[in-house]
């Protein structure tokens, strides 16, 4: 629940000042508390916190232990995947690498080895070097294969990394076969209420809602969501994902008040479990600040949009492009409002930040623009109007 996360954020908080208090101590045992507590930090999504706490602790066993010890290559794998959730994507590669190079002499099977495999593929995928990407991830599928078996979980999960490859460039059928292959591979050896499972059938199911298929994937992730709530729970990031794509695809099928109603209640968990400074916070703001406007509940969505400009002016190394587009939404909302002072206001500061950080031929910079001659037109002024749609017009030739 949202209290135990709380609670345990506050334990965790507190493992870490004392240990930071402490003056002297064996840089084994150090080594391995740190990596205890910034796993810990990463299974809440807290990587900004895990990433310093897992630094400390692969220096400390890397001096105690060696640069090829389980524990360090562990700690180091964990501090690959809360680079990976931040963003940064090279460093992470960087790890998965250095992780290859210190299991070198190991058996293909072996499972530090696998892990360092498999991310090191969905690095390259992220990184958008997706010619590398393609070779490393089938040779890495065809080792999985031989060494595991076409069926091991793990060698599923090297499926579902393909999936995402094959997705990213273009090959969508291949995509959604291959993302099928690995939910029943994960029904059939691990269950149904398994993780992997639940975030297999999260992924197929916006896979199909990316291609259109919007009926289909409310169903999808109707029944995803379900099992989600059941065995992860309401405060689970997988949980939070799968509400957030299916009110999207509510949306789009037209079902506004329903899409609203689960983003409203994940907004509540997020607040909750992530507090106000958290991008994810700021995620599904925006979401229910959008299904508030398809309902007509501009005020609602005013609400909501602001909050999310807190959050995005709070978040760390959150970039600028964050507030703008938060900044902008809210002109929209007080567009809807007949605020229209207020609405320009926000149109050219959220416009200003985007162009500052996307260019103007952003298709949200563009968005804002046809507000902005929206609003001119609306209250008379016509040569305003006028020039901002010649840049329009000026950025559609660009």
């Amino acid at each position: 629940s949202g209290e135990d996360r709380t609670l345990l954020r506050r334990l965790l908080d507190d493992a870490r000042d004392r240990l930071d208090a402490t003056p002297a101590i064996d840089q084994e045992v150090e080594g391995a508390i740190r990596q205890m507590i910034g796993e810990a930090y990463h299974a809440l999504a807290l990587d900004h916190e895990a990433e310093r706490q897992l630094v400390i602790s692969i220096e400390r066993l890397r001096a105690a232990r060696g640069s090829e010890d389980d524990a360090t290559l562990l700690a180091a794998l964990t501090l690959g995947r809360s680079l990976g959730n931040l963003g940064r994507f090279d460093e992470a590669d960087a790890l998965y690498r250095d992780v290859l190079d210190s299991t070198s002499d190991r058996s293909a099977a072996d499972p530090l080895r696998l892990e360092a495999e498999v991310r090191r593929g969905l690095s390259l995928v992220l990184l958008g070097r997706l010619a590398q990407a393609e070779s490393w991830l089938l040779a890495t599928l065809d080792r999985h294969e031989s060494a595991l078996g076409a069926e091991a979980p793990e060698t599923l999960r090297a499926v579902v990394f393909v999936s995402r490859l094959r997705e990213e460039q273009g090959q969508i059928d291949e995509a959604e076969a291959l993302a099928r292959r690995a939910v029943e591979g994960f029904h059939e050896t691990l269950g149904a209420d398994h993780a992997r499972s639940l975030v297999a059938e999260q992924r197929l199911a916006m896979m199909v809602a990316r291609r259109g298929r919007d009926a289909e994937a409310v169903v999808l992730l109707s029944a995803a969501l379900e099992r989600q709530l059941r065995v992860l729970g309401e405060s689970h990031r997988t949980t939070f994902t799968t509400t957030r794509e299916l009110a999207k695809a509510l949306r789009r099928t037209g079902d506004a008040e329903a899409a609203l109603s689960h983003l409203e209640s994940a907004v509540e968990l997020h607040r909750r479990r992530y507090g106000s400074a958290h991008i994810e916070t700021y995620r599904h703001l925006m979401a229910a600040g959008l299904a508030a406007r398809d309902a007509r509940r501009s005020e609602l969505a005013l609400e909501r949009y602001a909050e999310a400009v807190e959050v995005a002016e709070r978040v760390p190394d959150a970039p600028d492009r964050y507030a703008g587009y938060a900044i902008g939404s809210t002109g929209f909302a007080l567009m809807d409002l007949g605020r229209f002072d207020e609405a320009e206001a926000a149109l050219l500061e959220g416009r200003e930040r985007l162009v500052a950080a996307e260019g103007e031929t952003h298709a949200y910079v563009k968005s804002i623009t046809r507000h902005l001659v929206r609003l001119y037109e609306r209250t008379e002024r016509a040569r305003e109007a006028e020039r901002w749609q010649a840049r329009l017009v000026a950025s559609a030739a660009e």
